[in-house]
């Protein structure tokens, strides 16, 4: 999983951790709570990535210039599929379900 660094809420209940929970730039995930979704397929969840607003805010912008058309969301979970390729590469999978229509105002 992926969340941003700044709302650790998954990290914390995977980890057995209390980072604080606070305010984040990444629209789509780090909600601050655990959604009824997650709860209910709580056991896949096997490792938590966190990765910071302003890093994942800096890569959405260079994947837009490479052509990416999706959200922060979808940049921070490329992101981490490229740290984790790097530190074991493999065939990684990211999904990123949006479409950066939804983040015309940020640009």
């Amino acid at each position: 999983a992926v969340e941003p660094a700044e709302a650790p809420v998954l990290f914390n209940r995977l980890y057995n951790r209390n980072l604080p929970i606070g305010p984040h730039s990444i629209e789509g995930i780090g909600a601050g709570f655990l959604p009824p979704l997650v709860e209910e397929s709580w056991g896949v969840v096997d490792r938590v990535e966190l990765v910071p607003s302003a890093e994942v805010e800096e890569y959405w912008r260079e994947l837009l210039r490479e052509g990416f058309r999706g959200g922060l969301s979808g940049a921070a979970a490329l992101l981490v599929g490229e740290r984790l390729n790097r530190e074991r590469p493999a065939h990684t999978l990211a999904i990123a379900p949006d479409s950066l229509d939804r983040y015309y105002s940020r640009l």
